[in-house]
C-alpha cells in the first residue's frame, strides 16, 4: 500500500542520513556490512531516478529527488577519478581521526574500498618514488 511504501521510504532515507552524518557521504556500498537493506535500498533509488529521467514508470518522484539532493546524493555511480580520490581522501582523514593513524587494513570489513585505496596509493607512491611509472603526483 502506498502510505506503507512512502512511510518504508522515510525510514530508510533517516538511515542514509545517519549514514552521511558518520561518513561524510552517501555513497553506501552495495554490501554493506552495517545495513544491507541501506545498500539495497540507494541501488534502487539510482535506478528509479534513471527510469524516471527516462520518462519510464518509477517509484521516484521530484519529492524524494529533493530531500537526496539535499544530502548531496550521488545518483551515478561512476564517478570521475579525481572525485572518487577526494571521497577515500576524507574517509582516510576520518580514519585517522578515530584512531591516530592511517594504517588501514587493506581488508578493512567497515569500508572495503578504503583499504584497497590505501593499498593503492601506498604502491603508486612505491613506484613513484622508485621513477617507475605511476598514477602519483608529487602534490
Amino acid at each position: 500500500n502506498e502510505s506503507d511504501n512512502a512511510q518504508a521510504w522515510e525510514e530508510r532515507f533517516r538511515a542514509l542520513c545517519k549514514f552521511k552524518e558518520s561518513m561524510g557521504h552517501t555513497m553506501v556500498p552495495a554490501r554493506y556490512p552495517e545495513d544491507r537493506q541501506l545498500g539495497h535500498w540507494v541501488m534502487t533509488q539510482r535506478r528509479q531516478y534513471h527510469l524516471l529521467k527516462k520518462g519510464r514508470p518509477s517509484s521516484m518522484t521530484t519529492e524524494r529527488v529533493k530531500k537526496l539532493n539535499s544530502l548531496a546524493f550521488v545518483w551515478s555511480v561512476r564517478t570521475d577519478h579525481d572525485e572518487m580520490w577526494s571521497v577515500r581522501f576524507e574517509e582516510l582523514k576520518a580514519f585517522k581521526a578515530k584512531y591516530g593513524d592511517c594504517l588501514v587494513p587493506q581488508r578493512y570489513p567497515p569500508n572495503p574500498q578504503l583499504g584497497t585505496w590505501v593499498n593503492t596509493q601506498r604502491r603508486h607512491y612505491r613506484l613513484m618514488k622508485d621513477g617507475k611509472h605511476s598514477s602519483m603526483t608529487e602534490d
